[in-house]
């Protein structure tokens, strides 16, 4: 059986551990819950809301909980994502799998903090 290797990040206090797959599709198609982007804004302004959503659903669709904001438009500065790492930790020991793209922002945002990655 392969295991992920484990990433930690750490914000202001709160962890959070992430096994990264190299193969996320095989991963998130036994999930149910996934933790993703939703798009809002408008044409050409794009923001987006951290939801934990059911994979089945469409992107910007129905959701579970909104868990925290990414603001592409504040990208150089440390408030483009927003979120409530403890959520994130619940609905990962609950089985909740997290996008790639979201994987990816958590770490830049953990590099740009000069936070721990192991």
């Amino acid at each position: 059986m392969y295991r992920a290797p484990v990433i930690e990040l750490a914000f202001k206090g709160e962890s959070l551990h992430l096994n990264v797959a190299r193969n996320s599709e095989t991963l998130g198609s036994l999930m149910a819950v996934s933790i993703r982007l939703a798009r809002q804004g408008t044409k050409k302004k794009p923001f987006y809301r951290v939801v934990v959503a059911d994979s089945r659903s469409p992107r910007g669709g129905r959701f579970l909980e909104n868990i925290g904001t990414f603001d592409p438009s504040k990208a150089t500065s440390d408030q483009a994502l927003k979120i409530r790492i403890e959520r994130v930790n619940y609905w990962r020991s609950s089985g909740a799998v997290l996008s790639d793209t979201l994987v990816r922002l958590l770490k830049a945002a953990a590099k740009a903090r000069n936070a721990p990655i192991k």
